[in-house]
């Protein structure tokens, strides 16, 4: 499925459910689940991401996910301290 056909899938699903995801909501919840698998290495997350910084995600560093944070350092989530 080309990125156009998706985009257009999902404006249908949204026009007919009154909803407004989209394709970076399903980005980020891949993202999230990948990151909190603890057979998927995080630097693979970090490479199917494109982030240069592992924290640069939301799925790893706001609250509440620190644990995936600490996996990659060994240290506490910097933004899950904010």
């Amino acid at each position: 499925m080309t990125y156009d056909a998706a985009r257009a899938m999902f404006g249908r699903v949204n026009a007919s459910l009154g909803t407004h995801w989209s394709l970076h909501d399903l980005r980020h919840t891949a993202a999230y689940r990948m990151a909190r698998d603890p057979r998927m290495p995080l630097t693979d997350v970090q490479w199917v991401l494109g982030h240069a910084f592992f924290v640069d995600d939301p799925a790893v560093s706001e609250s509440g996910h620190g644990g995936s944070y600490r996996r990659v350092s060994g240290l506490p989530c910097p933004a899950a301290d904010a």
